[in-house]
């Protein structure tokens, strides 16, 4: 039976009433809460090959969007935003229309736009779990309006809030520009109309719109941590990352003097920041903050909660990419059990940390201790998510790999297969995640002598990069090598 997690519970203890919904957990490529602006993001890399494992797999069981919003007078009233079917129905309009754009796109706009892409169809493949974090995310943004309630126009307030609760971004952002222009509003109000625009953006996946408008929000406000932490995830989010430094230093910074070293914000910011020089290669300047972020989280929320397993993979990630597998290990062992004791077995949390300690011992040539882990990380997906789940298809090629490394490429062909096989279905032909299963299936077959059988999978792989990131990107040219050796070996092998 697949578990359902009711995110409000699951953070309840992290933060008072009056913030809740601003914090939220994001391992890159991994396992997303996505609630609101105050964004934890992490490097956790849990694959062995060219795939991050990606493990969106919480599954909620609400089709209304019904909350409680607190108002500035410290009333509760209920919100009901649109419905799962109306989300999903708006994620594939944009889907839609970021496709087409692409058809007749520059070059330089190209690599954005796929970006777009990208994250519309991470939120597709897990649509129920990222409909739930546009929930936290409009709930988030109503708590936020509240602040300027008496300093505009009740009816224009009125509007605004009702765009929102609509989903009808285009007819919200006209408002909060109106907002944001009108010379008699306060300062206040129209740095928190460039806030919500930044958010109405992001939600759109307009990135450089988001950025823009968010960048406004801190130069009304330069004080405000919250605008500056979201103008930092923004830049980063672009991959920005030197652009992002000072907005998310800054928000360390204030959060540091205004809620002092043990809070969970200060938390988040320290992660921030340290993910943010990560990033930039900056892996030992940014340890002792990682470091930081763990010492409070163990002491201000305890051994036992989830931001603390996140501080002690985000540690244990920043040795390894340091090459400092063996003093990673046991940091990512304790995460692994932190999340098998708090969260359970059966937790997208837990295959994330199941895959982390799989790969840092990989990384230390311990195959076979590793292979254990791996298919441990498999099994779940299959029974949280099911088959037919592009986390599923990473773990079956994070097992495959990891047999393959052992040499045992007949048992790893299989498994190789079903990974191609469920992203060609669940993800389709033309993505990057297909053209490196292509590529996995054709480097096992190559390492089996069977050349001919290889052959047409690096072209399919190639095929497909050279249209979604151009023959000169080095994975197209990577595979692009792999094909013409395989060519050749035929050749000899037919000859």
């Amino acid at each position: 039976m697949k578990n359902k997690l009711d995110l409000s519970a699951f953070w309840k203890s992290l933060l008072d009433e009056h913030h809740r919904g601003r914090l939220s957990i994001i391992f890159v490529g991994l396992f997303a809460l996505i609630g609101g602006s105050w964004k934890l993001f992490g490097h956790l890399n849990a694959s062995p090959n060219t795939t991050p494992s990606s493990t969106n797999g919480i599954v909620i069981n609400k089709q209304q969007g019904i909350m409680n919003v607190h108002s500035g007078s410290g009333d509760i009233y209920n919100f009901e935003g649109i419905t799962l079917e109306q989300y999903e129905t708006g994620l594939r309009r944009r889907e839609k229309e970021v496709t087409e754009h692409m058809k007749a796109a520059h070059i330089h706009d190209l690599d954005l736009l796929k970006k777009e892409r990208t994250a519309i169809e991470q939120r597709l493949s897990d649509i129920k779990f990222s409909y739930e974090g546009y929930l936290a995310d409009l709930k988030d943004q109503l708590e936020e309006l509240e602040k300027i309630r008496g300093q505009v126009p009740d009816k224009l307030f009125q509007k605004a809030r009702d765009a929102l609760l609509n989903g009808d971004n285009k007819k919200a952002d006209d408002i909060f520009k109106k907002i944001e222009g009108e010379a008699e509003n306060t300062i206040t109000a129209a740095a928190e109309a460039a806030y919500q625009r930044s958010r109405i953006a992001a939600s759109d996946f307009q990135y450089l719109s988001t950025l823009e408008h968010s960048i406004r929000a801190t130069q009304l406000a330069p004080k405000n941590a919250f605008y500056l932490n979201n103008a930092g995830l923004s830049a980063y989010t672009l991959g920005k990352y030197a652009a992002a430094q000072p907005y998310l230093d800054q928000a360390l910074a204030l959060n540091r003097g205004q809620y002092g070293e043990e809070h969970p914000f200060t938390v988040t910011s320290y992660n921030n920041v340290a993910s943010n020089l990560n990033k930039q290669g900056k892996h030992e300047e940014a340890e002792p903050l990682f470091r930081n972020a763990l010492e409070i989280s163990k002491r201000v929320l305890g051994e036992e909660h989830p931001l603390t397993v996140t501080s002690y993979n985000n540690v244990a990630s920043n040795l390894n990419e340091q090459g400092k597998y063996e003093e990673a290990e046991p940091l990512f062992r304790n995460a692994l059990e932190i999340s098998k004791r708090v969260l359970g077995e059966e937790h997208p949390l837990t295959v994330t940390s199941y895959n982390n300690v799989a790969s840092n011992l990989n990384e230390q040539g311990k195959y076979e201790e590793a292979e254990p882990l791996f298919r441990n990380a498999l099994e779940i997906s299959k029974r949280v998510l099911g088959e037919e789940h592009p986390d599923t298809a990473t773990s079956y090629n994070n097992v495959a790999a990891n047999l393959n490394a052992q040499g045992k490429y007949e048992e790893a062909e299989p498994l190789y297969r079903n990974a191609l096989e469920i992203r060609q279905r669940v993800l389709g032909e033309e993505h990057p995640s297909t053209a490196s299963s292509y590529n996995n299936a054709a480097s096992n077959l190559n390492a089996q002598g069977k050349y001919e059988e290889a052959e047409p999978l690096y072209r399919k792989s190639y095929k497909i990069l050279s249209k979604l990131i151009g023959k000169e990107h080095p994975n197209s040219k990577t595979v692009w090598g792999n094909w013409q050796a395989v060519k050749l070996k035929n050749k000899i092998e037919t000859d």
